[in-house]
C-alpha cells in the first residue's frame, strides 16, 4: 500500500503534468492561429486600402441568388481579393469578385455565387487568404471562357500569394495550346 503523503504527492505531480501538457496544447494552437490572422492581415494590408464598394441587399433577392449576394455580402473584404472566373473581367469590366455583387451580374452567374459562397464558408472555418485564393482557383479557373488571361487575370496572379501550379500552368506565356480571345463568348457560360 502507498503511505498517503506519497499518493498525495503523486496525485500533485499528475496533475501539474497534465496542467503543462495543456498549455503546450493550447499555445502551439493559438500559434497557429496567430499566424493564420497575421498571414491575411500582411496579404490584406498589401492589397489597395480603398473603402471596398457596398453588395446589393440581398433581401431583393431569394433562394441561390440571395445566397449568392449574402455570402458576398459577408465576406466582402475576402470576395474583394478573389477573381471570378465566368469572365466577367472582359465582358462587364469587373476587377474582382465583389464586383459581381455591387451589380446586378450576380443575379444570373452561378460561378459567382458559388465562388461567394465558398469563399465565405471557407472564412468562417478561419481558413487563410491564400488558401481561400487557391481553393477558388483550383475549382474554378476551368470555367474561365477566355483561351488567355486578360489583363485582370494576370494582374490578380501577380498579387495573390500562392499560385496553384495548374492555374498558372494554363495561362502561362508559353503555352502552345492557346487560342486568342473569341469576342463571339460570353461570360458566365452564356
Amino acid at each position: 500500500m502507498i503511505p498517503s503523503h506519497t499518493k498525495h504527492h503523486l496525485d500533485l505531480n499528475f496533475y501539474v503534468k497534465a496542467v503543462l501538457l495543456l498549455t503546450v496544447i493550447f499555445a502551439l494552437n493559438a500559434n497557429r492561429a496567430l499566424a493564420t490572422v497575421k498571414e491575411n492581415k500582411q496579404i490584406a494590408g498589401s492589397q489597395s486600402t480603398k473603402p471596398l464598394k457596398k453588395v446589393i441587399d440581398p433581401e431583393k433577392f431569394s433562394g441561390q441568388i440571395a445566397a449568392g449576394y449574402k455570402a458576398a455580402q459577408d465576406a466582402a473584404n475576402i470576395c474583394s481579393k478573389l477573381f471570378c472566373y465566368c469572365g466577367c473581367d472582359l465582358t462587364d469590366e469587373h476587377l474582382s469578385l465583389l464586383d459581381c455583387f455591387t451589380s446586378m451580374h450576380g443575379v444570373d452567374c452561378a460561378i459567382c455565387q458559388e465562388e461567394a459562397i465558398i469563399a465565405r464558408d471557407l472564412n468562417k472555418q478561419g481558413k487563410s487568404l491564400a488558401f481561400i485564393q487557391q481553393t477558388i482557383d483550383e475549382h474554378f479557373s476551368s470555367q474561365y471562357p477566355w483561351d488567355e488571361a486578360s489583363p485582370a487575370l494576370e494582374q490578380y496572379f501577380r498579387s495573390i500569394k500562392v499560385q496553384s501550379k495548374k492555374v498558372r500552368t494554363k495561362y502561362s506565356a508559353n503555352n502552345s495550346n492557346s487560342k486568342k480571345m473569341d469576342s463571339k463568348r460570353h461570360c458566365c457560360g452564356h
